[in-house]
């Protein structure tokens, strides 16, 4: 059985990782059309309010849904909640769609024509992401089945759907406005939501309208409410960094939704799964005598392949980068900006992804409320320093000021020691990260350093030599100086 999961949760990484290659696909092309202009800019914008509505809604309702499917609970109950929640979000869409020029006019401070484009371009992106994001419900229910790899492969045609388009679009006519890129995008969303709710359906998953009100019902909300700031802490970054962004010089929103795209995307691919895998073993395993012991080797565990990610990323990632986007519009100015805000947003995981798992513990043992006072006081964080730091050193500001709150925000691990308190040392924690650390800086001083001896002109060929280097390097390194954690992979 343990054997089945470990391919399973293989094959999701590799399916994940060829999602993220038709990405990257996607983005060179429209980085190529468009440039880092105006016209994307006001694209942008509306996508990340999208991305921010549906994020919060995305990570309240899975994080609710998995415990109560997994256990087998009172599906009316499960019901009246999906039924709520979606009414309230059909009805803030609504508000927003009917008020879009003042809102993109609110956030952006541009002139008319940019808002004008932007408010066009929310209102589709709204009303397709409402479609797609009942994938929220049943991807939840894929995962307490043990289908995994659905969710993922119908996600896959759906991105191979939109990079076709896209190029037929291209190759029809040169001139594509931003408009006809968004029916494109929201055709993706489309078709998502048609393939992936006919297959939950065959598999089983039902959905009924209820109001029944009793009080799982209520339960479920109470556990609901103070989930949204908490688990929607990376969305609501993501939007305070744009509406930040879009009142700077034109192009810098597009520079930085290719940065956390790209950030997001060498999360997704290994560490986002890794999370979607554990999580419901998490919920199944929270009374067990040693759940805490597995749980903290869990994130030791992730966390030195996050610290592997950022070694990467820092060693070969400005090639990759000037490879995928320096060519048509987009300048070789952009692209380097690109990568360092993308490195900057990678760097700050490896706390962002500890802290997502503390949650997830919490949320195991029904306390949401904590790491909702969390997410509140790293937003107010973030938003502070984002805003200061922007002030003084401009567009890279920003991006370093949502670090700064994601690395605050492991101060969570105090407020574990006072509500659930620990039953390991958490200085042997704390010191295996920390180990983490240096091997990582270890291995990008090492690698750098051999860029410079030994330069090698084709970036294909560099990114090969060294991303093997890099890997062998750190893999070594954790082998010989931090074994326990390396081999806590037996515990996934």
């Amino acid at each position: 059985m343990k054997r089945k999961s470990s391919v399973s949760l293989v094959l999701m990484i590799i399916i994940t990782m060829a999602t993220q290659v038709l990405t990257l696909m996607k983005s060179s092309v429209v980085a190529s059309i468009f440039g880092a202009t105006a016209e994307l800019d006001a694209f942008n914008l509306a996508n990340n309010i999208v991305s921010f509505l549906f994020g919060l809604v995305a990570a309240g309702v899975s994080t609710i849904i998995i415990p109560e499917y997994t256990g087998k609970k009172n599906h009316k109950a499960v019901n009246t909640f999906i039924t709520v929640v979606y009414a309230v979000v059909f009805a803030v869409i609504s508000m927003m769609i009917f008020f879009r020029i003042q809102l993109i006019d609110a956030v952006s401070n541009r002139d008319e024509l940019f808002v004008y484009t932007a408010g066009s371009l929310l209102s589709v992106l709204l009303l397709a992401q409402t479609l797609a994001s009942v994938a929220n419900i049943t991807v939840a229910y894929f995962q307490c089945e043990g289908f995994y790899n659905i969710p993922k492969i119908i996600s896959f045609f759906s991105h191979l759907l939109v990079i076709t388009l896209l190029y037929c679009a291209k190759w029809y006519n040169k001139d594509i406005s931003v408009m006809q890129y968004t029916m494109i995008v929201a055709a993706g969303l489309v078709f998502n939501f048609v393939i992936d709710t006919a297959v939950a359906l065959k598999k089983g998953w039902r959905y009924k309208p209820s109001f029944t009100f009793g009080l799982e019902t209520v339960d479920l909300f109470k556990r609901f409410l103070p989930i949204i700031p908490s688990t929607g802490v990376y969305h609501l970054s993501q939007m305070i960094d744009s509406i930040i962004t879009a009142r700077l010089e034109t192009g810098r929103v597009t520079i930085l939704s290719y940065s956390s795209q790209i950030s997001s995307m060498v999360n997704t691919a290994i560490v986002g799964n890794l999370l979607m895998y554990i999580y419901p073993r998490i919920a199944k395993n929270i009374k067990s005598d040693d759940s805490q012991a597995m749980f903290w080797r869990q994130s030791e565990f992730i966390h030195l392949v996050v610290c592997l990610m950022v070694a990467g990323f820092v060693a070969i990632g400005k090639e990759a980068v000037l490879l995928l986007f320096h060519y048509g519009e987009f300048t070789y100015e952009a692209s380097v900006s690109v990568f360092y805000g993308a490195a900057i947003y990678i760097f700050a995981q490896q706390a962002s992804v500890v802290r997502n798992m503390i949650y997830y513990y919490f949320y195991s043992i029904g306390d949401t409320k904590t790491p909702a006072t969390n997410g509140i006081l790293v937003s107010i964080i973030n938003i502070g320093v984002s805003i200061v730091l922007a002030h003084f050193i401009g567009f890279y500001g920003v991006i370093v000021g949502t670090a700064i709150a994601a690395i605050f925000s492991m101060i969570i691990m105090c407020r574990f020691k006072q509500k659930i308190g620990y039953r390991v040392n958490p200085w042997t924690i704390i010191g295996r990260y920390f180990a983490n650390l240096a091997i990582m800086t270890v291995t990008i001083a090492v690698v750098l350093v051999t860029k410079w001896l030994i330069p090698i002109a084709t970036p294909l060929l560099s990114i090969a030599v060294f991303g093997v280097e890099t890997v062998l390097l750190y893999v070594v390194a954790q082998l010989v100086l931090n074994r326990k954690v390396i081999m806590a992979y037996r515990l996934l």
